[in-house]
């Protein structure tokens, strides 16, 4: 890695969706050797992954978020159920007895105890957090 590559990460962090095109121009080469370097530091693991960050418009549309934890030794076809499901935010595994962390998003009660009756059948859960937007 050299210093073409770490302004080529810090024009990505600015803004991840930055054509190949305007950041070669930034760092004086063709977007095709920019699109070289990037796809080696994503090989690489250097860059991991690409991300957003959602303005307070979406955080509105949004109305609460539960932490929980959760036991299970159904892995596999939890992380399924887990990847399918739109209202989760994230989920990782973590160290402990078939121990989960996820987090997820929903619009009411309702929706929260569906999510809460699907999961139960893979394991064991302890709410630890529900928080609700206030304006």
């Amino acid at each position: 890695m050299d210093d073409l590559d770490l302004k080529i990460i810090e024009l990505l962090r600015e803004n991840s969706r930055a054509s190949m095109k305007s950041i070669s121009e930034k760092v004086h080469l063709t977007a095709p050797a920019v699109k070289n370097r990037l796809n080696k530091l994503v090989a690489d693991k250097v860059i991991k992954q690409f991300t957003i960050i959602t303005g307070d418009d979406f955080l509105k549309k949004t109305k609460s978020f539960v932490t929980l934890f959760m036991k299970t030794t159904s892995h596999q076809q939890l992380k399924r159920f887990l990847r399918n499901n739109d209202k989760v935010l994230s989920a990782y595994q973590i160290s402990g007895e078939g121990g989960y962390l996820i987090n997820l998003v929903y619009n009411n009660q309702v929706e929260l105890l569906d999510f809460l009756n699907k999961l139960s059948i893979y394991g064991t859960y302890q709410v630890s957090i529900s928080i609700e937007k206030i304006k």
